[in-house]
């Protein structure tokens, strides 16, 4: 049984017993000296940092991308780094579909804050998550998301503001995305790129 005394003892130190758990992510200060990027200078580079297993749904990506046709395809890029236990079945229906000049593959990288600054937007195609670090990482650079709507609540997405999202394991909504990312202009990227920094 704890006494009055105690209990008051206690609550005179919560601010040492209640600490913010910090997310591992640095935040910055401002976008200034970011280098401008331009959806129209070259193709638009999409980035994926997922292993390759069940949960993360790779194979949405490629058909997704069977949708689009050959003219808009030629407009993307996509890099994915990561491994894992389907990354064989995976490449084998990346050639079998024709798509490996739009996707390439790489190994794990172990801080992806390096490169992130080179893509226009991250991708996840997961069936389920909890809040990916990716996610956060992709944000404090001032990378939109393209997301599937599988993320925990809350969450810091916000459709048409800092990210795309789609229904879960939705390879047409997938696809619509892309189609409309190829029309966005300079401006409205650029505010979405202003609204994930925040």
């Amino acid at each position: 049984k704890v006494n009055l005394s105690s209990r008051l003892s206690l609550l005179n130190h919560c601010d040492k017993v209640h600490q913010p758990i910090p997310n591992g992510i640095p935040l910055l200060t401002s976008m200034q000296g970011f280098r401008k990027k331009s959806l129209t200078s070259g193709p638009i580079k999409v980035i994926m940092l997922a292993r390759f297993a069940t949960q993360k749904n790779h194979l949405l990506l490629l058909r997704a991308l069977k949708l689009l046709p050959s003219t808009l395809l030629l407009k993307f890029n996509f890099s994915i780094f990561g491994r894992g236990p389907l990354l064989e079945a995976f490449t084998a229906e990346l050639n079998s579909l024709g798509l490996s000049d739009s996707v390439e593959l790489f190994e794990p990288i172990t801080n992806p804050r390096d490169i992130l600054t080179s893509f226009d937007f991250l991708l996840l195609t997961s069936l389920w998550e909890g809040l990916p670090i990716s996610i956060l990482e992709a944000l404090s650079m001032g990378l939109p998301v393209i997301s599937s709507d599988c993320l925990s609540q809350p969450h810091p997405l916000l459709n048409k503001y800092n990210s795309f999202l789609y229904d879960v394991n939705d390879h047409q909504g997938l696809s619509s995305i892309f189609a409309g990312i190829s029309e966005l202009s300079e401006a409205d990227y650029h505010l979405m790129r202003q609204n994930a920094f925040k």
